[in-house]
Protein backbone atom coordinates (compact mmCIF):
# COMPACT_ATOMS: atom_id res chain seq x y z
CA UNK A 1 0.00 0.00 0.00
CA UNK A 2 2.88 2.04 -0.51
CA UNK A 3 0.71 3.99 -3.40
CA UNK A 4 -1.23 6.14 -1.07
CA UNK A 5 -2.14 8.90 -0.72
CA UNK A 6 -3.35 8.24 -4.55
CA UNK A 7 -4.64 10.46 -7.18
CA UNK A 8 -7.15 9.62 -9.81
CA UNK A 9 -7.78 11.80 -12.76
CA UNK A 10 -11.10 11.74 -13.81
CA UNK A 11 -12.19 11.06 -17.34
CA UNK A 12 -15.34 12.99 -16.82
CA UNK A 13 -14.89 15.76 -13.81
CA UNK A 14 -18.54 16.51 -11.72
CA UNK A 15 -19.49 19.63 -10.04
CA UNK A 16 -19.09 19.86 -6.44
CA UNK A 17 -19.70 22.22 -3.69
CA UNK A 18 -19.86 24.76 -6.78
CA UNK A 19 -16.28 23.83 -8.45
CA UNK A 20 -15.37 21.30 -11.21
CA UNK A 21 -13.75 18.21 -8.93
CA UNK A 22 -11.06 16.85 -12.01
CA UNK A 23 -9.63 14.48 -9.45
CA UNK A 24 -10.32 12.43 -6.27
CA UNK A 25 -7.49 11.66 -3.84
CA UNK A 26 -7.57 8.61 -1.56
CA UNK A 27 -6.12 8.53 1.40
CA UNK A 28 -4.09 5.58 3.25
CA UNK A 29 -6.90 3.01 4.27
CA UNK A 30 -6.81 2.06 7.99
CA UNK A 31 -8.63 -0.67 9.94
CA UNK A 32 -11.03 1.76 10.86
CA UNK A 33 -12.50 2.66 7.23
CA UNK A 34 -13.25 -0.84 7.04
CA UNK A 35 -15.04 -1.20 10.23
CA UNK A 36 -17.43 1.47 8.47
CA UNK A 37 -17.89 -0.07 5.68
CA UNK A 38 -22.35 -2.05 5.49
CA UNK A 39 -22.15 -2.87 2.40
CA UNK A 40 -20.12 -5.90 2.52
CA UNK A 41 -22.48 -7.80 0.72
CA UNK A 42 -21.85 -6.02 -2.65
CA UNK A 43 -18.59 -5.59 -3.58
CA UNK A 44 -19.00 -2.48 -6.28
CA UNK A 45 -21.23 -0.38 -3.51
CA UNK A 46 -18.68 -1.81 -0.95
CA UNK A 47 -15.29 0.21 -3.11
CA UNK A 48 -17.24 3.13 -3.74
CA UNK A 49 -18.37 3.79 0.48
CA UNK A 50 -14.73 3.01 0.95
CA UNK A 51 -14.05 5.96 -2.19
CA UNK A 52 -16.34 7.77 -0.03
CA UNK A 53 -14.69 7.35 3.39
CA UNK A 54 -10.84 7.71 1.89
CA UNK A 55 -11.61 10.45 -0.49
CA UNK A 56 -13.53 12.33 2.02
CA UNK A 57 -16.57 12.98 -0.58
CA UNK A 58 -20.32 12.67 0.01
CA UNK A 59 -21.87 9.80 -1.38
CA UNK A 60 -23.67 11.71 -3.85
CA UNK A 61 -20.52 12.98 -5.31
CA UNK A 62 -18.86 9.71 -6.01
CA UNK A 63 -22.66 8.12 -7.12
CA UNK A 64 -22.23 10.93 -9.97
CA UNK A 65 -18.85 9.60 -11.07
CA UNK A 66 -18.59 7.75 -14.99
CA UNK A 67 -19.00 4.72 -15.26
CA UNK A 68 -15.33 4.65 -16.35
CA UNK A 69 -14.13 6.75 -13.15
CA UNK A 70 -16.38 4.61 -10.94
CA UNK A 71 -14.54 1.43 -12.78
CA UNK A 72 -11.24 2.92 -11.67
CA UNK A 73 -12.12 3.22 -8.42
CA UNK A 74 -13.29 0.00 -7.89
CA UNK A 75 -10.49 -1.70 -9.22
CA UNK A 76 -7.75 -0.43 -7.14
CA UNK A 77 -9.84 -0.61 -3.94
CA UNK A 78 -11.87 -4.29 -4.54
CA UNK A 79 -7.83 -6.00 -3.70
CA UNK A 80 -7.74 -4.11 -0.86
CA UNK A 81 -10.87 -5.66 0.28
CA UNK A 82 -10.37 -9.01 -0.78
CA UNK A 83 -7.12 -9.15 1.69
CA UNK A 84 -9.05 -8.11 4.10
CA UNK A 85 -11.24 -10.87 4.50
CA UNK A 86 -8.54 -13.61 3.83
CA UNK A 87 -9.02 -16.27 6.31
CA UNK A 88 -6.98 -19.12 8.05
Amino acid sequence: MDKFPLEIVLEEPVSFGGDLLEKITLSKPLTGNLRAIKSWGNPVACCLELASDLSGLPGEVIDRLSLEDGDKLVSILHPLLLGSRKTG
